[in-house]
């Protein structure tokens, strides 16, 4: 098979292909094989009515047509291969050809993805918060442990944040009591918005034992119906910390010293709060780049980066048990809505994977084949081990040739390329003071950030 290649406008481009009369002889050859299987022909076995037969019953005409029918998608991917075209659209084929040629001579059209050039890159800022808990954080992590052993003492004053009301609810809908809202004794923690109850915390804050307010509230099955709750203040407590000593932090925790636990809790909120802003800085980034392409890309390139959220989303809802049907219900998204937001999830993925090809190209990033087989071999033995495990104690795959794994490649390349911009970028907080990569990233692999 031979072809040819011709760059047009509008990021398409047009390949002309010529197979020559041995290639479709074969495959005529192997159509017959394939009908003499499906037809049923007085005086012959199935599979073993020869091809002058079977020729006579359907016509040459239909048989030639429908080799040219089954092989044609193989001939447009061989010929997208050998000339290494990434299509992102079924191509447009046009035969040249006539059915009764031996040979067949095609032109087929084909969307490519676009090479984009962003600007900007190398010096994008983003704002962040600090990676570091502040004293002030670490003390209320603190206090809400201590909160755990606290004992309630009944107070005189009005209710502030944090005290615990006791309260009767009584709800009606329609003059008659609502027995799902329906609560008596209740204790609650002011300020906790538990209840999902607009303004209830901001009634109970000022509130006194004695006092009765009324609170409208959505029906939670009947739109723009409106359940009326009726809320008795009983009580009021203020919930009393322990001393934060040596012999609380015995006696609660495994730590000796208060100094101890206080080291710990500020370790594990520095490890929480540092993967959470790294997660925050990875998305600045991602919408940064995005806003880098300044091109309008086409619909079929955004119709398969949608197609890749939803398949995503799908396969995420499934490992949770969930399907879209169940998921729309739960969010109260519309069939409407959900295809806007996928579309638009779907557009700024297009976009950010034009701009990491960009920059790949652009500061000449590469990755090794044995790199790209390392990958492939991790993530072999995962799944040979269902995910679980050392990567060495799984039986490894066949590596298969190292050009049938260009999309592995690419994902290496952009992720490569994220990478680099990110330790490129001005990373400072809401006063501006400058924040290092290091903070967010102590490992020098990077392996925290590929994991966000």
């Amino acid at each position: 098979m031979k072809s040819t290649v011709e760059n047009l406008e509008g990021n398409k481009v047009k390949l002309s292909v010529e197979v020559d009369a041995t290639e479709f002889a074969d495959d005529l050859e192997t159509m017959f094989r394939q009908l003499a299987k499906e037809l049923k022909l007085p005086g012959f076995r199935k599979g073993k009515a020869p091809r002058s037969v079977i020729e006579a019953r359907l016509g040459k005409e239909y048989t030639r047509r429908r080799t040219l029918e089954e092989s044609l998608p193989k001939y447009c991917s061989q010929a997208i291969a050998d000339h290494q075209v990434e299509a992102i659209a079924a191509p447009e084929v046009d035969i040249k050809s006539e059915i009764e040629d031996d040979a067949v001579v095609f032109d087929m059209v084909v969307e490519v993805r676009p090479e984009v050039r962003v600007a900007g890159y190398a010096s994008l800022r983003v704002e962040i918060p600090p990676p570091t808990p502040t004293e002030d954080e670490i003390a209320e992590e603190i206090n809400r442990f201590r909160g755990h052993f606290g004992t309630l003492e009944q107070v005189g004053r009005p209710a502030i944040e944090k005290d615990r009301v006791t309260v009767d609810l009584r709800a009606t809908y329609n003059g008659e009591t609502f027995e799902p809202f329906e609560a008596s004794d209740y204790v609650y923690e002011v300020g906790s918005g538990s209840t999902g109850f607009e303004d209830f915390d901001k009634n109970l804050i000022g509130s006194q034992a004695g006092q009765i307010f009324d609170l409208n509230v959505p029906h939670p099955e009947v739109d723009g119906d409106l359940i009326r709750i009726k809320t008795l203040v009983k009580d009021v407590q203020e919930n009393k910390l322990p001393a934060f000593t040596d012999e609380f932090a015995t006696e609660s925790t495994e730590f000796d010293t208060v100094e101890e636990l206080r080291a710990d809790f500020t370790e594990k909120l520095t490890a929480n709060k540092r993967e959470q802003v790294a997660r925050l800085f990875g998305q600045k980034m991602e919408d940064a780049l995005v806003l880098l392409v300044e091109e309008t890309l086409s619909e079929a390139l955004i119709r398969q980066a949608t197609q890749e959220v939803l398949q995503n989303l799908i396969l995420r809802l499934q490992s949770a048990g969930l399907d879209l049907e169940r998921y729309l219900e739960v969010t109260g998204q519309t069939p409407e809505a959900f295809t806007e937001m996928m579309r638009a999830e779907g557009e700024k993925q297009a976009k950010l994977d034009v701009a990491l090809r960009a920059v790949a190209a652009a500061e000449e990033i590469s990755v090794s084949d044995e790199e790209v087989y390392e990958v492939f071999d991790r993530a072999a033995a995962m799944e040979s081990q269902g995910g679980a495990g050392e990567a060495g104690e799984a039986t490894p795959r066949e590596r298969p040739p190292v050009e049938n794994l260009k999309g592995l490649r690419t994902e290496m390349l952009k992720r490569e390329a994220f990478m680099w911009v990110c330790r490129q970028a001005e990373i400072v907080d809401a006063d501006g003071t400058s924040i290092e990569y290091a903070e967010l990233f102590p490992k020098t692999d990077d392996d925290d950030f590929e994991n966000q």
